[in-house]
């Protein structure tokens, strides 16, 4: 058996050295090319101490074949896998005595995706094995938080966690030259000694795309573009040295679609040598951690779809900074059962609470008004 397979290696070695030079195969060489790539990663698996990968990967044929002896299988993230994806894990790894569940339930569900939205069985497709389980066992609550900086971590702390989160001493500002810059650039521009601001935008009008029908609002907008271009004007952008990272989120489809024609206009401008800017919306953001993150909450008359546990995924995101731009007279004046989670952290944000400045521009470069709607219908 082991001449055999030593006789299939070497033959797969022969073959590898052909095509590392660009050469052709059969098409009896190329099965053997591919099952020999199959052999040499099966062997891998079956002899490795842990293997890390995605739940879909787990139940992969190659693995359940080669490492059917797990005893122990961990899952993070698990509050984003649906309940019904982890019946192959324990199927196909029957040794597994031992199975730790890790997330927050306090965070976004498993997506559901559109068209199954009308099942009759939608809602166990987005409850996940965690979500189920939680109630019934005793759960270990990790208390502390390694990313955001304290004042940061402070807003979802409070409005989610009843203050049981605790930062990590290395998250604190006398650790973090990045956090310390952000404080003096927000101490010069804006008055505010804080890396946390939270622009009141009361005067943005909220419109809504045809289809799908989603909000923006052009004003806020507007005062997103403006704070990331003095961002980066201001030396926060990538380089050599500092392979930072700032984003923009928002909630709304149609205000992301806006922010992504802003871009393109930045790119067609060359600004600053093109700088990397990740944009995304909620859904998108999750597992996802920025240094800097710039948030539009494109939200005045109701929540809509705002919930506790979109609003923490939303504002936990920033490692270093963060800017929120919203309408906090507005959110305050709420009513309705459904605003609470707003309310409560609109009660956070309001700590860092600033006007926006009047001697800075209302409007961006790469913002035009007179044009976005018409570049947008057109499909650019």
């Amino acid at each position: 058996m082991i001449t055999s397979l030593l006789s299939r290696i070497s033959r797969f070695l022969s073959l590898y050295s052909r095509f590392s030079d660009g050469g052709d195969f059969s098409p009896k060489e190329t099965e053997e090319f591919e099952a020999g790539i199959e052999l040499l990663m099966g062997h891998a698996i079956q002899n490795a101490a842990a293997i890390c990968a995605t739940v879909t990967e787990t139940v992969n044929s190659l693995v359940t074949r080669n490492y059917r002896e797990a005893e122990l299988i961990v899952v993070d993230e698990a509050a984003r896998v649906s309940e019904y994806q982890w019946w192959p894990l324990l199927v196909f790894h029957p040794n597994a005595v031992g199975k730790i569940v890790v997330d927050d339930p306090d965070q976004i569900p498993p997506p559901v995706d559109e068209g199954k939205v009308c099942n009759s069985f939608a809602s166990q497709l987005g409850l996940s094995l965690q979500a189920r389980l939680q109630p019934c066992l005793p759960p270990t609550f990790l208390k502390t938080q390694y990313r955001e900086a304290p004042v940061i971590a402070s807003i979802y702390n409070n409005a989610c966690y009843d203050r049981r989160l605790e930062p990590d001493n290395f998250t604190k500002p006398k650790h973090r030259p990045f956090v310390r810059d952000i404080i003096q650039y927000n101490m010069e521009e804006y008055k505010r000694t804080s890396c946390v601001v939270f622009f009141d935008v009361p005067e943005a009008k909220a419109k809504s795309d045809e289809y799908p029908r989603s909000k923006y609002y052009d004003e806020s907008a507007y005062c997103v573009m403006v704070l990331l271009e003095g961002l980066l004007n201001a030396g926060f952008k990538p380089c050599e040295t500092r392979p930072l990272a700032i984003a923009i989120l928002t909630p709304y489809e149609a205000q992301h679609k806006r922010f992504s024609y802003a871009k393109t206009i930045m790119s067609e401008q060359a600004f600053l040598g093109q700088p990397k800017v990740p944009l995304g919306t909620i859904d998108k953001a999750q597992r996802i951690e920025y240094d800097i993150a710039i948030v539009d909450m494109v939200v005045v008359t109701s929540p809509g779809f705002l919930n506790k546990n979109h609003l923490n995924v939303l504002l936990s995101r920033a490692r270093c900074g963060l800017y929120v731009i919203g309408n906090y007279s507005a959110w305050k004046k709420m009513k309705r059962d459904d605003s609470v989670p707003l309310r409560s952290f609109a009660s956070e944000l309001g700590r860092f609470w600033t006007s926006w400045p009047s001697a800075q521009a209302r409007t961006s470069r790469f913002y035009p008004s007179n044009l976005c709607d018409e570049r947008l219908n057109d499909g650019d």
